[in-house]
């Protein structure tokens, strides 16, 4: 139970992160749906250098849409930028951060 934890249902969640690649890629979604559904999604990557030391790669989404009940907002914004420097023959380094915020809320003053 340490592993999985005591409750019911219990598990474990495998969290990977996409990684800087070489070759410059670039790619934008955009979802609409019911009650004012839209999201929005861009992922970019590449080398910043033309050794192809130094890679990044952005990955940004947002996300506005309302509830089937009156007055709830599901809106959120995550924005992922990470760098992979390759500094020697078999050695990187590799940095990330993500920032995520999702407000769940409703039009009338509750959070």
């Amino acid at each position: 139970s340490v592993l999985y934890g005591s409750g019911s249902p219990a598990g474990t969640v495998n969290y990977v992160s996409k990684k800087p690649q070489a070759e410059s890629a670039h790619r934008f979604s955009y979802q609409i749906g019911s009650y004012e559904f839209n999201r929005g999604v861009f992922d970019s990557t590449g080398a910043i250098t033309a050794d192809k030391s130094l890679l990044y790669r952005v990955i940004a989404a947002g996300q506005l849409a309302n509830d089937s009940r009156a007055n709830i907002n599901h809106d959120s914004l995550s924005i992922a930028p990470s760098l992979t420097w390759n500094y020697a023959p078999d050695s990187l380094l590799e940095l990330g951060f993500e920032y995520q915020k999702q407000c769940f809320y409703s039009k009338s003053g509750g959070l």
